[in-house]
């Protein structure tokens, strides 16, 4: 060790600027590595993640993050998988979750775990609109996306359809067709929530994926169903990565 106050060598910084980058990458960009866990085979009831290490991912790193989050992180050993679960255009940027999600954390909460955690205030357009969480969701209205200017149009869940006028742009949006493409897409969900719960993930990720990409043309986020949609898609895609099964199917 040199002595308090000499010059430190060109190995002596290096080694020190090295080690002072992976400290601050700790802090900061580092992930669980995982594996899911189920009861049985197939069975999502009670089926969960968890962490049995940290590694440091460079790339992954890049990934800045949102309250909603449009990804699914998993793994496969010890490499992780991202997959997207919402629709991306060019352009778009990926962000991911890094810890507080809006449906089950309020706006306040997130911001202080957030800046205490990572030292930023979050800026997502589920913080800047203080989007509901799943407590706070008004379960009797939707909001379509109006076909001019994608502003949302508001009505009762019910059914009763208004005319569709948008307050925004002013145009006429068949809001009857609208409202039935709609819950033509919620029945994908269901039957996707069924295939999951009969144990064939692969099958429901195609549908989960069908119904995020009709949202995408149809409702105005937050939508309670598209959230847990992509929540249960997540799900779905651990699955295929490392697994571990309690009971085993003989």
């Amino acid at each position: 060790m040199p002595n308090r106050g000499s010059a430190l060598t060109a190995d002596e910084l290096l080694i020190g600027s090295l080690l002072l980058h992976h400290l601050q990458l700790l802090q900061f960009n580092a992930h669980e590595v995982g594996e899911y866990v189920m009861m049985e085979p197939g069975q999502f009831k009670q089926s969960r993640s968890i962490y049995i290490g940290v590694a440091v991912y460079p790339t992954v790193s890049f990934f800045n993050h949102s309250c909603e989050g449009g990804v699914s992180r998993c793994f496969v050993g010890d490499t992780l998988v991202v997959h997207s679960v919402q629709h991306l255009a060019p352009g778009d940027h990926i962000f991911e979750n890094y810890g507080p999600v809006y449906s089950h954390k309020p706006l306040r909460d997130r911001q202080h775990w957030l800046s205490s955690r990572y030292w930023f205030g979050c800026k997502c357009v589920a913080c800047v609109e203080d989007w509901p969480d799943y407590d706070q969701f008004d379960h009797t209205k939707v909001s379509i996306k109006c076909q001019g200017c994608g502003s949302g149009i508001t009505n009762e869940a019910s059914g009763k359809n208004a005319n569709g006028d948008c307050s925004s742009c002013g145009k006429k949006n068949n809001a009857v067709e609208l409202f039935r493409q709609l819950r033509t897409a919620q029945e994908l969900y269901q039957s996707a929530m069924h295939m999951m719960d009969g144990g064939e993930p692969r099958k429901a990720l195609r549908l989960f994926y069908r119904f995020i990409e009709q949202c995408r043309e149809l409702v105005v986020r937050p939508n309670r169903d598209l959230s847990l949609c992509q929540e249960a898609a997540r799900m779905c895609l651990a699955s295929l990565g490392s697994l571990h099964c309690i009971k085993s199917k003989k």
